[in-house]
Formats: C-alpha cells, sequence, structure tokens
C-alpha cells in the first residue's frame, strides 16, 4: 500500500500485475474438442497437448454421441419418414428407403383458383356442368342452351372446316355471339329472330390457300369501299391497319366490316384496313342488302301484327 492511494486501491506495479504462484503452477484447462467429427492425424498435429491417445476413441464418442434421450437428427427423422411413407404405400426398396407414389387426378387453372377464393362457381360459354362433383348440367340451362354450347365446341373441330352450310345449332350460337359482341347485331336493332334468319340466307364460304401459289386476293382492301361483313368460323387472316402498316393475326370469332351494314343511305363504308387469308378458312359473309332486307321484314313483320291486335281490340272476330 503506497501513500495516497484509497484504502483497498493497489498502486498497478510490475511486481502487482504478476500472478500468484498458486495460478502459475495449476495446469493449462484442456479446450474442449469440436463436435465435428476430426482425423487422427489432425489430433496428433494439435499442440493443445492434455489428450492423450489412448483415451482419443472414448472422447470422440463421448463428443459425438447424442444426449441420452434426445430428438433424432433432421437427416434420420427424414429417412425415418422416407421409410415409414415406403412402408405405408407398399414401395420399400431394397435399401429399406422407400419412395412415395403420385397419381394425375386432373389440372388446377387459374379459374379454379379465382373460385375458390370467392368460393362460388364460374360458369361460361363452354361450361356444360355446373361442378365436376355433382355432375349437374349449369343452373337454368335447358336443352336449347346445352346444344348451342355443344355448337361452339364443334365449329372449331377441324373436320367442320369445309362445310359450307350451318345447321340450326351452329346457327343459333352464333347468333348468340353476334348479339352479345357486336353492335350492328344488337338486340336494340335486330331481333334474334330475325338475326337467325339473316345467318341462315348468308353464304359459308371456304377460302383456300395454296402455300406454293401466289398470295390470294385480299378479303378487304385499304381504301377501297366495301358493303359486307366477315366473321371467321375457322382459319387465321393476316390484317394490315392503320397509317403506320399495323400488323396482326386474327382468328376464330373476328368480325370485320360490321360498321359498313348500318351506313347512312347515299355513303360508304371505306376500310382502313387490309385483310387476306393465312391458311384455309371459313367464314361467313353478309351482305348490306340482306341485313336491311331482313330489317324491312321485321318491320313489316312486326307493324302486321299491331295491326292485328288493334282490329282485335277495336271488334272481336276481325
Amino acid at each position: 500500500m503506497t501513500s495516497g492511494c484509497l484504502p483497498h486501491q493497489v498502486a498497478l506495479r510490475p511486481e502487482n500485475l504478476k500472478p500468484p504462484e498458486a495460478v502459475r503452477s495449476a495446469p493449462v484447462p484442456t479446450p474442449p474438442l469440436p463436435s465435428k467429427r476430426l482425423s487422427r492425424q489432425r489430433l496428433l498435429d494439435d499442440d493443445s497437448g492434455g489428450i492423450e491417445m489412448s483415451a482419443m476413441p472414448s472422447i470422440l464418442q463421448a463428443t459425438m454421441a447424442p444426449p441420452e434421450g434426445a430428438e433424432l437428427s433432421a437427416t434420420r427423422a427424414a429417412q425415418a419418414a422416407t421409410v415409414a411413407n415406403g412402408a405405408a404405400e407398399g414401395t420399400s426398396g431394397a435399401d429399406g428407403a422407400g419412395e412415395p407414389q403420385y397419381e394425375l387426378i386432373g389440372i388446377v387453372t387459374l379459374e379454379d383458383v379465382l373460385e375458390e377464393l370467392i368460393q362460388a362457381e364460374i360458369n361460361d360459354e363452354t361450361d356444360v356442368y355446373a361442378d365436376n362433383v355433382s355432375k349437374q348440367l349449369v343452373h337454368g340451362e335447358d336443352a336449347a342452351s346445352h346444344q348451342r354450347r355443344m355448337a361452339f365446341n364443334r365449329m372449331l373441330d377441324p373436320s367442320e372446316l369445309h362445310d359450307e352450310h350451318l345447321d340450326v345449332n351452329e346457327i343459333s350460337a352464333v347468333s348468340s355471339f353476334l348479339s352479345a359482341n357486336v353492335e350492328a347485331f344488337s338486340p336494340l336493332h335486330i331481333s334474334a329472330i330475325a338475326l337467325q334468319s339473316l345467318l341462315a340466307r348468308s353464304p359459308v364460304r371456304v377460302e383456300t390457300v395454296d402455300p406454293k401459289g401466289p398470295p390470294p386476293p385480299p378479303i378487304f382492301q385499304k381504301g377501297k369501299p366495301c358493303d359486307a361483313c366477315t366473321i371467321v368460323l375457322q382459319g387465321n387472316l393476316h390484317v394490315v391497319c392503320g397509317s403506320e402498316g399495323f400488323e396482326s393475326d386474327r382468328g376464330p370469332w373476328t368480325v370485320l366490316g360490321a360498321p359498313s351494314l348500318r351506313q347512312p343511305p347515299g355513303t360508304e363504308y371505306v376500310a382502313d384496313f387490309t385483310a387476306r387469308v393465312m391458311e384455309t378458312s371459313r367464314l361467313i359473309h353478309i351482305s348490306r342488302a340482306d341485313y336491311l332486307a331482313v330489317l324491312r321484314e321485321e318491320t313489316e313483320s312486326i307493324a302486321t301484327a299491331v295491326r292485328a291486335a288493334a282490329c282485335e281490340l277495336s271488334s272481336p272476330g276481325c
């Protein structure tokens, strides 16, 4: 103790920093072995000391062995689960490790995912059954609607490509599509009965293409007037439109030239695009003359019905 130091305070002199004799003579503790397996040569080269070679196997065994009652490692647990699955499936191999068997039962589409999210069935024009479990027809669908749905799919069948006639179900399917998607054929302008009558009198043409011959003449020519509408049932059209000549390919259920059917008297519809078939295609051509004729017939039919109803009300038995 030096003067000027507080009680219980030791001056930091070199002799005070030396460890006591008991500490200097104590053996250096051996550092613990790493948990991973070490080679014999590495242990011989280790200069940590304090390990006798005769005790090395027992030390390694004690170091590597899991504590009593511990759970299996992830690898052993996975192997045990694989063997258990193989035993359950009856597919254990010679080494005892089995592989699970899988069976393809269907395809999950984006529509299936959306149906699960909203907890409701989505029924479109191609659905026949409300769901795949009950196998019940779409709610509210009668025999005519079912046949119309089948006609949609049948018209895309390659075997129908060269058919130049439309049956009743195909006319009903095309009529349903046009009335819902094209303004000129909407119920505001033409009734469903008149539209089906129009389709029945419109020609179905099969435009063939010779791959080795010259390209066929265009159906629509940019800058030239036209007075007909074309509906693609099967095949492919190449369309070039706009002042910059944008190109696109149009397939089934494409409608071109529909505005030409409702042009005001004395005016013409001039196409701003060029369209030609690129492969054998099945097309419906509806002329403006046939469209106006059906509208006149419908107007006359309505006028006749109104006169008959008025006559019946004014004088029964008329």
